[in-house]
């Protein structure tokens, strides 16, 4: 008789031993790799631009197979285990629905700045003649300097008075988010259990989960509006903490929703960041697994997006096998402890072990490896360069991005 265990390590087996065998050829290995970077990357361009290079770049006939270690990407194909949970809530929703603005550092000017770019971009899709739309505006904006007026009077700095209409946006606001999330989560493979427009819980495979959680981040309010057909709707000006737990399918479920909910109170909404002078307070991901004590801490704010996304196409890397597998054990016995460390020193490790990792077949496709996608511009190097210099706290334990993208790879590396 077969044990789960057994099984499901004899199909692995198996399912490895039949890739290898077929990826003797560029059209195998471009379709696997196209396949999972449509299912790991999904909605990340810049991460799937990079790959569309690299394939471009390595397809030549004296390169073999793109330089790849075939039984490293091959390592992709296997019976999975495990599943994620994902638990999100909006940052400082009670407040915003009273008018505070101030309390997320929107300026009202801003704000209606953007709603009447908003209402511009609305009048020039109706295919208004510019005469309407110019008076249109003007009329808005006569009637927005009434409004900083009277809230100047009131002594109600960077706040919006509570209406019905500002209300009734609000609440319409979250009834599109939660529509956006049912999609995302569907289009992702999973199942939404609740999505309340602020808050989701939801179960993912663990493959799709990060691409899953950038998606419900960034069309919560990565832009200040939605479109409801020409009409815009504001989306809440708010962050969005968000809490990713992998969990074997052996685990007791309850207990690691009770814990995936824990760690989003008590660590995405806890901690803080500064990044080019300014602080980011809570807006962040926090990736756990139950099978291991390694934690991960991402800032999820827009401000970040570059960086979010680099931090997926190194997991990916990671995962398909260009980048060793073993790139996070090797940073911790380089660093030895990276928060004693300076930024610096940081940042010439980080680059060290990253070089040093780049798990390619042979020593010239490496060199080439490095030279087009680690040492130009916008490039990996870069990438450690500014995650290195972006530092956090929780719980007065101070934190380094970089450190703790190092820990991502090492979480993710068992599930993708």
């Amino acid at each position: 008789s077969w044990s789960f265990e057994s099984f499901v390590s004899e199909a692995s087996k198996n399912l490895h031993k039949i890739c290898v065998s077929s990826a003797t050829d560029l059209e195998f290995i471009n379709r696997f790799m196209t396949s999972f970077e449509n299912t790991i990357l999904r909605d990340v361009s810049s991460a799937k631009k990079v790959m569309n290079d690299f394939r471009e770049k390595f397809k030549d006939s004296s390169i073999k197979r793109y330089g790849l270690r075939v039984d490293e990407m091959c390592k992709m194909l296997y019976l999975p285990i495990s599943y994620a949970v994902i638990k999100t809530d909006a940052d400082n929703v009670g407040k915003l629905i009273m008018g505070d603005l101030g309390v997320i550092g929107l300026k009202i000017d801003d704000y209606l700045k953007e709603l009447l770019n908003s209402v511009d971009d609305a009048t020039k899709s109706q295919g208004l003649s510019e005469e309407l739309r110019e008076f249109i505006i003007r009329n808005l904006r006569e009637r927005f300097d009434v409004l900083k007026d009277l809230l100047k009077t009131l002594n109600l700095k960077d706040q919006i008075l509570i209406s019905p209409s500002w209300t009734t946006a609000l609440s319409l606001s979250l009834i599109l988010s939660s529509l956006y999330d049912h999609k995302i989560v569907d289009e992702n493979y999973g199942a939404l259990i609740f999505s309340g427009g602020d808050d989701v819980i939801a179960l993912t495979p663990s493959m799709t989960a990060l691409n899953t959680v950038y998606r419900l981040r960034r069309h919560f309010s990565y832009e200040p509006f939605k479109k409801l057909g020409v009409k815009p709707v504001p989306n809440l000006p708010t962050g969005r903490s968000v809490s990713l737990r992998f969990v074997n399918l052996k685990d007791l479920m309850s207990e690691e929703f009770r814990e995936a909910i824990e760690l989003l109170e008590e660590v995405s909404k806890k901690v803080s960041w500064i990044y080019n002078g300014r602080s980011f307070y809570k807006d962040s991901l926090v990736v756990s697994d139950s099978r291991s004590n390694i934690r991960s801490l991402i800032p999820l704010n827009k401000e970040f997006e570059n960086i979010i996304e680099k931090s997926l196409l190194l997991s990916y890397l990671v995962s398909i096998g260009i980048i060793s597998s073993g790139i996070s054990n090797d940073y911790i016995n380089i660093t030895k402890d990276p928060k004693i460390l300076p930024e610096k020193a940081l940042e010439v490790f980080g680059s060290y072990v990253l070089s040093r990792n780049i798990s390619l077949a042979n020593k010239n496709v490496v060199e080439k490896f490095i030279k087009e996608f680690v040492e130009k511009d916008q490039g990996l190097k870069e990438f450690i360069k500014i995650s290195s210099n972006i530092n956090g706290e929780v719980h007065g334990e101070k934190i380094n991005l970089l450190s703790e993208i190092i820990n991502l790879t090492a979480i993710v590396r068992r599930h993708l």
